[in-house]
């Protein structure tokens, strides 16, 4: 009876014949609760997704969790504020820096009509830059900018945000632009390294002109030159059979095979009865 209905499907009516109740929320003790009644909501997400445009999914539910969890209260005693964030410290040249901020407003609600700017400058002072951080449409309260490509060196960056001319927050970050690794640093072939390394290897190197002679000598490389070698051996000839497993092909004709085998199968009899004799088995 204390909750407060926030939307009905006007086509579906329940057992009291009025419109059944989708999204409720109700306070509890020093709590919130909320009951969601829909179907499963990533069929929101799949097909805004497909054409690269965002989805309610992500906000909805976004929002709902940080009402349930208080976050809207906890801001407000909090009051005004600025909150920047980096997605990292270091970066590697030629990486872009992305650069977010999160602001409240001087009741401590978040707001998107807040005026964010960012100065961009080197540990030395050179190279300082002004820019203006965009609200973010996925997120009431948030903020981001890129920087695309910064040099190499140290950085710092003093963030500011203002709304009807009052000041909410000003924070300073740090972070630095490095070299990549030596590997990653020339991308060009190193025609030197790479003969060096043919001859250490005993392999062969060739220029890209050649590529030609590369694919004849493959085409003209025989099966027998890898040393592999195909067999077909019977199985019913046992005899082959174990011949080919242990020292190889046996050369001898198949007309032999039979022979050989009734000659094992004797050896095994005679052997079966001399050893019972000899044991004086039954």
């Amino acid at each position: 009876s204390g909750a407060q209905v926030l939307l009905i499907h006007e086509g579906k009516k329940g057992a009291d014949g009025q419109p059944q109740i989708i999204l409720a929320t109700q306070r509890y003790g020093q709590g919130r609760s909320a009951a969601f009644t829909a179907d499963t909501t990533y069929l929101w997400y799949l097909p805004l997704r497909g054409m690269g445009q965002d989805s309610p999914y992500n906000r909805f539910w976004g929002q709902l969790i940080r009402w349930l969890a208080n976050s809207d209260v906890r801001n407000r005693d909090r009051g005004p504020g600025l909150e920047a964030l980096l997605n990292k410290n270091v970066f590697q040249l030629g990486e872009s820096v992305r650069i977010r901020a999160m602001v409240r407003d001087d009741k401590g609600d978040a707001t998107r009509y807040a005026q964010v700017s960012l100065d961009v400058a080197k540990a030395d002072g050179s190279g300082s830059k002004h820019l203006n951080l965009a609200p973010s449409e996925t997120r009431t309260g948030m903020y981001d900018v890129t920087i695309d490509a910064p040099d190499k060196g140290e950085y710092a960056l003093t963030m500011t945000a203002s709304k009807d001319g009052k000041e909410l927050g000003r924070q300073t970050l740090k972070f630095s632009v490095i070299t990549p690794a030596d590997e990653m640093l020339k991308l060009a072939a190193n025609p030197e390294l790479l003969k060096s390394i043919a001859n250490s290897t005993n392999g062969f190197y060739y220029e890209l002109p050649q590529l030609g002679t590369l694919v004849s000598e493959l085409v003209r490389t025989t099966a027998g030159d890898t040393g592999l070698k195909q067999q077909t051996v019977p199985l019913h000839s046992f005899v082959r059979a174990t011949a080919a497993m242990t020292v190889g092909d046996p050369g001898w004709p198949k007309k032999y095979d039979l022979p050989l085998q009734g000659m094992l199968a004797v050896l095994l009899l005679g052997s079966e009865w001399f050893l019972r004799r000899r044991w004086q088995l039954p």
